[in-house]
């Protein structure tokens, strides 16, 4: 007879062994020219001398069986993980100010369009430039007063926003910076969209008319607030930012601070200034040659992997010698 295993005819032979309802097919012969990468699997495979019950495999577990998390798992997947929700919620911006964000990401704003998307009957228009209807993506990013104001904030960042996605205001926060300077780019746009809201519910429930500087003074004084309640610190190269919207810089406290004296040596001798350090278990080591007037000759690092801080010492001192006498520096 036919031999048919995984829906593709192999050969013809008569050995087979009939187990219950089910027929088990086993090559005794050429299964590793026909079926080479097979042949392994069917080694190990364990014939039941009885007939077994049938049961139940799920195929999305690794032992077959199906519990209520898995099945709630299968059908509502877990969502990707956002990075920008770190970034918005902060102890030094009033959860109010950042819900903001979180609604206009998500489309739940209730502008006019939104709420015709729910079936209310309204007339809309932007109360800013009194020019087209009102949407979120019109009233936070493109509307000219709205695009104005952004501008502003721009030439305070030095920094181009990108005002295409809502998403794309906070992708412009530097990777590696200080936490404070961190919390000035993000806190910057959430107030600014909070600002934006507010005039705008100003403008359309009463009868005050919001000129673009009296939106800057308010969002300077929240966004000067929230810089100083934060208890991150920033770099020298972080001052122009901070001083840009009256923030106070909050700087590294040092415990001790030790003033260092570099000795310069008498002509025609030159000096070499050694050390080591110890990370951990790791150990490393350099040193700096200068001459009687403090000119830059050379300088060496090395990394000795694990080892003692006394190791560390005493490398240093060989590297030195070794270097000194790769260059011809005899007076050292």
């Amino acid at each position: 007879m036919r031999i048919l295993i995984f829906g593709q005819t192999i050969g013809s032979g008569d050995h087979f062994l009939i187990c219950s309802r089910y027929t088990l097919f086993t090559i005794l012969a050429f299964r590793e020219l026909l079926l080479p990468h097979v042949t392994p699997h069917l080694d190990i495979v364990v014939l039941p001398s009885s007939p077994l019950t049938d049961s139940l495999a799920w195929q999305h577990s690794s032992d077959g069986k199906l519990f209520a998390k898995q099945a709630k798992l299968f059908l509502t997947p877990a969502a990707p993980a956002l990075h920008w929700p770190n970034l918005i919620w902060r102890s030094c911006i009033p959860p109010s100010h950042a819900f903001i964000f979180w609604r206009l990401f998500h489309g739940k704003m209730p502008t006019d369009k939104n709420l015709r998307d729910r079936g209310c009957v309204t007339i809309s228009v932007c109360n800013f430039c009194m020019k087209t209807d009102e949407s979120s993506v019109h009233l936070f990013l493109c509307c000219p007063f709205v695009m104005e104001l952004w501008s502003w904030i721009g030439g305070k960042l030095n920094y181009v926003l990108n005002l295409i996605y809502v998403i794309s205001l906070i992708a412009f926060v530097p990777t590696h910076c200080s936490s404070q300077a961190a919390d000035i780019y993000v806190s910057v746009v959430v107030h600014t969209l909070h600002i934006i809201w507010l005039s705008r519910n100003s403008m359309r429930f009463s009868p005050n008319v919001v000129s673009l500087h009296a939106a800057k003074v308010p969002l300077q004084a929240v966004v000067s607030l929230s810089g100083n309640m934060y208890v991150g610190h920033c770099l020298l190269s972080n001052i122009p930012l901070l001083d840009a919207f009256f923030v106070a810089p909050h700087h590294r406290r040092f415990k001790d601070i030790i003033t260092v004296h570099w000795k310069a040596p008498t002509p025609p001798w030159m000096k070499v200034n050694t050390d080591g350090l110890v990370v951990g278990n790791h150990v490393a080591c350099g040193g700096l040659f200068r001459d009687h007037l403090g000119t830059f000759l050379g300088a060496f690092t090395c990394n000795l992997g694990i080892a003692s801080v006394f190791s560390s010492e005493i490398q240093g001192f060989i590297f030195t010698l070794e270097f000194a006498a790769q260059n011809g520096w005899s007076n050292l």
